[in-house]
């Protein structure tokens, strides 16, 4: 009798919304979750028949992410009807690697390597019982499946929100994460993600210099916290004194299956751009069996029956 365990792996399902819209009979062309699903599958047929493909170069790369196509596939969560879009992209503009089957391939600067399985669930949100006074939204689910990193899907999911479907994630105000930090006094994990980029050439022999056409250094450095009293993140929050020697922060704000994260870039500062951005991101996780991940990962109806108590526990949150 053979009781090995078989083996399990945890997904993790970023969800974020989108910025509430007020009255959005304009653009929704009613007030219902129909409507807004067919709103989307109007921008999707519209975007099916555009020639032109939305694509993305990566930062400071080459190397580009271009969306070949989307569909739309229908479903129900409770009773609230939803849509999962299935996302085909891929990268191109690649000038080194190879892909080897039965030969080994060297890849040129047209080749595409992409894939047709990166899905969110997308559930519409409507706020409010007076006519005159709704807001709109959507509730967006990122299916990380183990096969891809997660940045690449997130950044793949994010220009079809953005691009396509014409949305805009929802960015919060820090004075809105300061008041539910106050709330809770004690904030359990904290941590503090700091770059810096420079160009310095002086780090490089002067013999070499001659034949010089770039020099990058980077340095990153990561604090983690627990526990710390809200007075004191507060202060961390608005400490800018780390921009002497980072150009960049990103503070995680970790609370259970809730995260903020804050954002403040002035990589640009010399052109005069400082970004800073505030989001809520609602984390959670599902198992799936090693069987299940050769054989169901990508399964719609799999998706749907993983996606639906991660959807019900965000709306009762």
């Amino acid at each position: 009798m053979n009781d090995k365990k078989e083996k399990s792996y945890k997904i993790k399902v970023p969800v974020f919304t989108s910025e509430p819209i007020l009255k959005g009979k304009d653009l929704f062309g009613g007030v219902s979750h129909v409507d807004m699903i067919q709103y989307v599958h109007k921008k999707v047929s519209a975007y099916k028949e555009n020639i032109d493909k939305v694509s993305r170069n990566k930062r400071n790369k080459v190397q580009k992410k271009e969306i070949d196509n989307v569909n739309c596939i229908d479903c129900s969560i409770g009773d609230r009807p939803c849509v999962i879009l299935q996302i085909t992209a891929y990268n191109t503009n690649l000038f080194d690697g190879y892909v080897e089957t039965d030969k080994k391939i060297t890849l040129e600067q047209n080749n595409k390597i992409g894939s047709e399985n990166f899905f969110v669930l997308l559930a519409p949100n409507i706020i409010g019982i007076d006519i005159n006074n709704y807001k709109y939204q959507w509730i967006f689910l990122v299916y990380e499946d183990p096969h891809k990193e997660t940045q690449d899907i997130l950044s793949t999911v994010k220009l079809v929100i953005n691009k396509i479907l014409g949305f805009s994630t929802s960015n919060i105000k820090l004075p809105e994460i300061l008041d539910e930090l106050k709330r809770i006094k004690n904030i359990p994990e904290l941590t503090l993600n700091f770059t810096a980029i420079s160009n310095d050439e002086n780090e490089v022999d002067v013999k070499y210099q001659t034949y010089l056409v770039g020099s990058k250094f980077r340095k990153q450095k990561e604090d983690k916290f627990e526990n710390m009293p809200f007075n004191e993140t507060e202060e961390v929050i608005n400490d800018l004194s780390y921009e002497d020697d980072y150009q960049k922060r990103v503070v995680k704000v970790t609370l259970g299956k809730k995260e903020y994260r804050i954002t403040r870039d002035s990589l640009y500062e010399a052109k005069g751009i400082i970004q800073e951005t505030a989001e809520e991101i609602f984390n959670e996780a599902i198992g799936v069996t090693e069987t299940e991940l050769k054989d169901k990962i990508y399964d719609i109806d799999f998706i749907i029956e993983k996606l639906t108590p991660v959807l019900q526990n965000y709306l009762l949150s």
